[in-house]
């Protein structure tokens, strides 16, 4: 079979076709990942999770200790405050102190009135 212009035409029309199409799956190829590469992303994913694990666990023990701390400045702080008991007993005291120095002063001018009517 004689090969004519036309076939030789067809023939470079099929392999410039055909070598578009190695192109464009090379392409494709390097556009996609490979086994290996989804297996370097799945370690490097479970490194991150494992340090988000340690900065969760720093992160908690953290707030603990914040936590724990303004407790204990409030207890501390409230400690300073007088309870309502204690507050009454100084009241009564402090009365009672005021009481005991309106009687000596009132028995100090009993006897002064006594002596005076002498």
């Amino acid at each position: 079979m004689p090969k004519d212009e036309s076939m030789d035409v067809r023939i470079a029309v099929l392999e410039s076709k055909a070598d578009d199409l190695l192109g464009k799956v090379a392409g494709l190829q390097q556009a996609m990942a490979t086994k290996a590469d989804i297996a370097n992303l799945q370690r490097q994913l479970d490194g991150l999770q494992r340090q988000l694990e340690i900065l969760r666990s720093e992160f908690e023990r953290f707030r603990v200790e914040i936590e724990a701390r303004i407790d204990q400045r409030f207890e501390s702080a409230f400690k300073q405050f007088a309870t309502r008991a204690e507050v009454r007993k100084e009241l009564l005291t402090f009365a009672l102190g005021i009481v005991t120095v309106q009687t000596a002063v009132n028995a100090a001018m009993i006897s002064a009135v006594v002596q005076f009517l002498r």
